[in-house]
Formats: structure tokens, sequence, C-alpha cells
């Protein structure tokens, strides 16, 4: 937060005839808090701006951005009558911070740091017994709900934390309803932390530490752009074609059914190039090609000894996740 916000933050409370410790007491927060905001070291989180604007009757934009001398001047050109005379300024509901200079000097005696401030505020003067505010004509939640940015991408408001691409494919949206969710288009990740638990993509948790054990226990890497697209890519489609085709053209149906084979190769081939995934790829491997010999070792029918080469997939597979655990862990060891 910068200098001018936190002066205006200090006007607010002066006008309201508020000390740091009463504020703080309205917002539920410590002392050294409010001072920290007044001292422009640390700046309200959402949930206070929110307070503060509405222990003020102002709008979150005003809250930061309008001084309080400039709303006062507002609110006095509104309240001439039409004949040209001017309102009672006595109204109840106005605001005389004036004549209140010594006793706000006094309140923020306990923070001899504060930032110094123009006392003086000129009179609200809203008409009496009308639902003017300090920002004039209309409360802050109708005026204005909330912070928008000139292109649109980022709102704050009491419907909660907008943030998002033009395009509207990123996105991160934080509100009490619906928690937090957020959202990488580039690496097609979600994630949605709610009242329901953690959802991260496809896999949902109860909370924070079961997601946490989850992923940490998991060996795989998360995949890159390539390898997303490396398996989008509809081969088991193209499989199916190509044995169609070349099926029909031999008339060999059952021998070519060996094409199926290439599609679990194809996939761990993309873990071989996008993610280092050299033992699930050489495993895949030989468990394929070892089915492959046997089956068309039995079309021959010599499925000896074929079939013991099967019962050695358990154990080349094994054999290799030794090896795969080994070389992922070898640095804690």
């Amino acid at each position: 937060m910068n200098i001018d916000m936190a002066k205006r933050l200090v006007n607010r409370r002066r006008a309201a005839g508020l000390s740091q410790e009463a504020l703080a007491e309205e917002l539920g927060v410590s002392r050294q808090a409010v001072s920290k905001w007044e001292r422009s070291e640390s700046s309200p989180d959402t949930d206070n701006l929110i307070a503060l604007a509405a222990l003020y009757d102002v709008s979150l934009d005003d809250l930061l951005y309008q001084d309080v001398a400039d709303e006062g001047q507002r609110a006095e050109g509104r309240a001439e009558a039409p004949g040209g005379t001017v309102a009672a300024a006595g109204a109840e509901g106005s605001s005389v911070v004036g004549a209140e200079a010594g006793n706000s000097a006094a309140a923020d005696q306990d923070d001899p740091a504060a930032v110094e401030v123009e006392a003086e505020v000129i009179d609200e003067g809203a008409p009496a017994g009308s639902d003017e505010g300090v920002d004039g004509g209309t409360s802050g939640a109708q005026a204005a709900p909330g912070m928008t940015s000139k292109d649109g991408t980022v709102h704050i408001g009491p419907d909660g934390i907008h943030v998002q691409e033009a395009d509207g494919k990123d996105y991160v949206h934080i509100t009490w309803r619906d928690g937090v969710h957020v959202r990488d288009a580039s690496r097609g990740d979600e994630v949605h932390v709610g009242w329901d638990g953690v959802h991260v993509n496809d896999r949902s948790y109860n909370d924070w530490h079961e997601a946490h054990a989850d992923w940490k226990a998991c060996s795989c890497k998360p995949q890159s752009k390539g390898w997303r697209n490396w398996n989008l890519f509809p081969f088991p489609l193209v499989a199916i074609l190509f044995y169609i085709v070349t099926a029909f053209e031999s008339g060999a149906w059952v021998p070519e059914l060996a094409l199926f084979l290439a599609i679990p190769v194809y996939y761990a081939l993309g873990g071989l190039l996008f993610g280092k995934r050299a033992c699930a790829f050489f495993c895949t491997l030989y468990a394929m090609g070892t089915v492959g010999w046997f089956f068309q070792m039995c079309l021959w029918g010599e499925p000896h000894p074929a079939w013991v080469m099967l019962v050695t997939i358990p154990l080349v597979c094994g054999l290799f996740g030794a090896i795969s655990h080994w070389w992922h862990h070898r640095k804690e060891a």
C-alpha cells in the first residue's frame, strides 16, 4: 500500500472520530495492525478492506482513492436546495471533524510514528433524512461494488477477488462461497479449494495434508505441453484404421491383431521422450515384444518356448521398477 492510501485511511478513521484502538476493536484486529496500515508498512486484506468500506459507508474505490476533503466538497455542493439555499448543515448524519483535530491527535498519541495528515475535514453536509453517505448519493455497494482494472482483468469487491487473462483461459477466483479456483490453461491444470475439499485436476482430497502426501508420494512428474499433445493424439484410432485397411487387403485378420500391441508402446515412447521414463519404456517394450512373439509362435503352432518368456514379464518389470525407484531416490539415500 502506498503512502497516499495510508493517509486516506488515517483521514477516514479520524473523520469517523475513532482512535486506532477503537477501529481495531471494530474490525477484530490488533492496534498494531491498524498502525502498520496507516504507516504504509502493510496492507489490509480483502476482508478488512470490505469491513472498512462498510464501516465508513463508502465504496472500496472511494476508500482507497478518494480523499475525504474532496468528498466533503461534493457533498456540500449536493446539499444546496433548488432555491439556492443550503440545507441544514447540522444534519444528524453529518461528520464535523475540523473541531475535533485536537481529539484526533490525542487519539493517535499512542502511535507517534503514524503518518501526519491534515485533520481538518469539510462538513459532509448531507441533507437531514436523506440516505446519502459520504460517497454521495448512493451507498458504496450500489454505486461501485468493487475495484475493477481498466482492462477488466482484475476485480476486487464484496463478491471476492477475480483475476483472469483477457482471453479468459487462465484465471484465479477467490470467493467466500466457492473458495479458491485456479486454472492454468497452458498446462491444462485446475486447482479448486472449497468447503468440499481440495480438487487437483481429476483428483479429490479431504484437505491439503492428504493432497500433499499423495503428490509427494507420486513419482510421476507433471506432464509437459509436448507430452500432453502426444497423449492427446488419437493413436488408438489410427491403429484401428490401419488394422482394418491392412487386414482387408491381406485377409490376415488374426495375425494383424498384433498391430494393437503398438498402442502401449506408443504411450511408453511418449514417456521416454518427454518424461525421461526410460525404465517404464523398456519394461513396456519387453512385455509387448514377448506377447507378440508368443502370439506369433501360437499361430505357427509352436508356443514353446515362447510361453516360458511370458513368466519372465513380471520379473523383468519388477526389476525395472526397482531400478527406477533407486534412481529417483538415490539422492535421499
